[in-house]
């Protein structure tokens, strides 16, 4: 019997060991631990090659804007290690504020879970100010003149913070600037408004932005301009907006919204014919109605088995229709990092 055991027994550790693929991480979850969205955070991960064969690493990507991949290593030797060095930049994550996970995704050369690797980057920020408006700042469908008004408030969460200037980039808009205000609570801490208005023609898309300067206390680097941005839309046909959506290839869950836009005559509201015509079979698609406007936010999420299928086939259609008419939105993947010849030594 003991005898029967024993060649399972010397097999099975094998087998796990051959699954668990040559490329360890160290450390598997980098901490930045906790820190002001003010300031810069530098993070390296050590990546290790257990295998008899050199590993290249094609491309090392983060998940989101506010990781910059500084430099990688090209090709790990067998029984060699490399150094990714990555940052989040000052004001990367300026509004957010508590925990927040990140993610660095590697391609590389090596076989099975090692192919495609993501490092977590975990850590607890505290914003740098908060940006808030009393009034939605998405318009669709405004009748030709009607009047938009609304207060932002840019909360400072620094002491210190003091307001440098404003600048405005309006198209085919009449915007004006009502009162600028600084206020302070009964914490000390001061806040920035601005009451706007804003008056829209009949274009089919028309934006209004006002660029806030701040200056931040020593030791801290100023922010970049912060944008208060109205926008209105009038579609003269159903619209998806945005019209198409890059898909990075990940081991979790991507989701992304699309804003459904009928033509609507006067008195017409949306009906329930809103659906899906064609496309993206394998996503999970639900469809909330704006709130007090004639239009649907769609949101689409992906399971890793359905990005792994857009990489593999290229790009996707997904066709709606909503109120009789159609549109529909491209979904393509990122490059494909293994295949780019314009791939540079040392850069992401």
């Amino acid at each position: 019997m003991s005898g029967r055991l024993l060649p399972f027994l010397v097999i099975l550790p094998r087998l796990a060991l051959a699954a668990a693929g040559p490329l360890t991480c160290s450390p598997e979850t980098v901490d930045a631990g906790t820190f002001s969205a003010a300031t810069e955070r530098r993070v390296t991960v050590t990546v290790r090659n257990a295998g008899s064969d050199p590993v290249e690493i094609f491309n090392a990507v983060s998940t989101c804007d506010c990781v910059k991949i500084d430099r990688y290593p090209q090709t790990i030797p067998p029984h060699g290690e490399g150094v990714i060095h990555a940052r989040l930049p000052a004001y990367s994550l300026a509004s957010h504020s508590g925990p927040f996970v990140r993610h660095i995704q590697l391609t590389t050369s090596a076989e099975g879970t090692d192919a495609q690797r993501q490092i977590p980057i975990t850590g607890t920020v505290q914003a740098a100010y908060t940006v808030t408006c009393d009034a939605e700042t998405l318009i669709l469908n405004p009748e030709p003149g009607e009047r938009w008004n609304g207060t932002f408030v840019i909360a400072p969460r620094l002491p210190g913070f003091a307001l440098q200037g404003l600048r405005t980039r309006d198209e085919r808009v009449t915007a004006s600037i009502h009162a600028l205000s600084v206020t302070t609570n009964t914490a000390g801490e001061v806040s920035f408004k601005v009451t706007r208005s804003v008056t829209f023609s009949a274009e089919p898309a028309q934006s209004s932005v006002l660029f806030v300067t701040l200056a931040a206390p020593k030791p801290y680097p100023s922010p970049p301009p912060i944008p208060l941005i109205v926008e209105a839309i009038r579609n003269p046909s159903l619209r998806l907006v945005p019209a198409s959506l890059t898909i990075p290839y990940s081991l979790t869950p991507v989701r992304r919204q699309i804003t459904v836009l009928p033509t609507l005559k006067p008195g017409e509201t949306v009906t329930d014919d809103i659906a899906l015509v064609n496309g993206m079979e394998d996503a999970t698609i639900t469809f909330t109605q704006l709130p007090a406007r004639n239009g649907f936010r769609m949101t689409i999420e992906l399971t890793p088995q359905a990005v792994e299928t857009i990489h593999r086939e290229g790009k996707r259609i997904l066709r709606v229709r909503c109120n009789g008419q159609t549109a529909e939105v491209s979904v393509c993947p990122t490059r494909n990092p293994a295949k780019d010849p314009q791939r540079k030594e040392g850069h992401p």
